[in-house]
C-alpha cells in the first residue's frame, strides 16, 4: 500500500490551478510541439539537422510524456491509485534525468568541437554521440527495475510505500532504492573539479591552434545555448534532492516548448512551416583580422586585371604588378 498521507497531500494539491499548469505546459510542449519540430527535422527537405539536435528533442518528449503517465492513465485526480502505474512511471522517470543530461552534453560538445575543429567523426564516434543518451537512460531504467522487483520480493509486495514516493506532481522512488542506483545522483550531474579545471585549458590549446578568426555571433549562440540549457540541466539535478520543490517541476515543465521557440524559430523551419520560397542567395564576403590581411596580400601579388589590359600587354602574365617588379635602367632610357 501506497503512503496515505502522501495520497491526501497529493490530491489536495492536484486540485489547484498549479498543477493544471504543469500538465498543460508538459502536454502541449512534448505532444504538440516537439512532435512538429522533430517531424520538420526529419522529412523536410530544405531543413536539415544534426543528429545530436534531434536526440535532445526527443528526449524531452519523452521524458514529457514519461511525466504524465498517470494523466494518461486518468489516475491523476483520483483518491484511488493504481500502485502499478506509479511504479511504472517512478521506474521510468529514473532514466529520463541522466538521458535528458547527456543529450545536452553531447549537443554541447558537437557545437563548440565542430567550432573548434571541423572534422569529420567516424561511424562508430557517431554511434558514440548518438546512442550514448539512449544507452544511459536504458541502463537506469533497467537497473530501477531489478532493485524495485527485488525490494518488493523481499517485502512480498506489501510494502510499496518503502519503495515508491507519490509525490504532489509524479510518482517517485525513494529510500534504499534511490540510492543504490548505479552511482549516485551526485556523481552523475556534476562535474568533478578535475574536469572542472581542465576545460578550460583545452580550450585555450584548440583555440591556440587554430587560425584567430573570431566569429562573434558563433560565440554568442554558445553562450546563449549553453547558458539556456546549464540552467535546465541545473533544474534537473536538483529534482534528484528537492522532491516537491513547485518552481522547479513548473521550470521543467516549460523546457519542451522552450527548446520548440529556440530551434523553431530559424528561419529554415519558418519558411517551411508557412510554405515561403527560399531567398536568393547573395554571398557577402566575411571580414575578419586574418580575411583582410589575406586579401590585401593576394591583391598585392596577384591584381585582377581587366581583359584589355590583358590584351594591350602580352607579357603581362610575367609581371602580375609594376610595383613588384620596377622597370630597368635600359626600359628607362629607351622610354626617354
Amino acid at each position: 500500500m501506497l503512503d496515505q498521507r502522501e495520497l491526501v497531500r497529493a490530491l489536495k494539491f492536484r486540485l489547484s490551478p498549479v498543477f493544471d499548469a504543469w500538465i498543460y505546459f508538459n502536454l502541449v510542449g512534448s505532444n504538440v510541439l516537439l512532435p512538429i519540430l522533430i517531424a520538420t527535422f526529419l522529412f523536410a527537405k530544405k531543413v536539415r539537422r544534426h543528429g545530436v539536435l534531434i536526440n535532445l528533442c526527443i528526449h524531452f518528449m519523452v521524458a514529457g510524456i514519461f511525466s504524465l503517465i498517470q494523466f494518461y492513465a486518468g489516475q491523476h485526480k483520483l483518491k484511488t491509485v493504481d500502485e502499478g502505474v506509479c511504479i511504472a512511471q517512478a521506474v521510468l522517470l529514473s532514466g529520463m534525468q541522466p538521458m535528458c543530461l547527456l543529450g545536452v552534453a553531447m549537443v554541447l560538445f558537437y557545437i563548440v568541437d565542430s567550432s573548434l575543429s571541423g572534422r569529420q567523426y567516424s561511424n562508430w564516434k557517431h554511434f558514440i554521440l548518438l546512442g550514448s543518451p539512449y544507452i544511459v537512460g536504458c541502463t537506469f531504467i533497467i537497473t530501477t527495475y531489478v532493485l524495485v522487483i527485488t525490494e518488493l520480493s523481499a517485502t512480498d509486495g506489501s510494502a510499496k510505500s518503502s519503495v515508491v514516493r507519490f509525490g504532489i506532481f509524479d510518482c517517485t522512488l525513494r529510500g534504499a532504492v534511490s540510492e543504490s542506483r548505479v552511482v549516485h545522483p551526485e556523481a552523475k550531474q556534476f562535474p568533478s573539479p578535475h574536469s572542472s579545471a581542465a576545460e578550460p585549458s583545452w580550450c585555450w590549446k584548440q583555440l591556440q591552434n587554430r587560425p584567430s578568426v573570431i566569429d562573434l555571433k558563433l560565440i554568442i549562440r554558445i553562450i546563449l545555448f549553453a547558458s539556456i540549457f546549464v540552467g535546465f540541466c541545473t533544474t534537473r539535478a536538483l529534482l534528484f534532492f528537492a522532491f516537491d520543490s513547485i518552481p522547479l517541476y513548473l521550470h521543467a515543465s516549460i523546457v519542451p516548448t522552450v527548446v520548440f521557440l529556440i530551434f523553431g524559430s530559424q528561419p529554415d523551419v519558418l519558411r517551411t512551416w508557412l510554405w515561403m520560397k527560399e531567398p536568393t542567395k547573395v554571398e557577402t564576403p566575411r571580414f575578419s583580422r586574418i580575411s583582410t590581411s589575406w586579401r590585401t596580400a593576394r591583391t598585392a601579388l596577384w591584381p585582377s586585371q581587366s581583359p584589355a589590359a590583358e590584351n594591350s600587354d602580352p607579357r603581362g602574365d610575367q609581371m602580375p604588378n609594376q610595383d613588384l617588379n620596377p622597370p630597368s635602367a635600359a626600359g628607362q632610357a629607351q622610354r626617354s
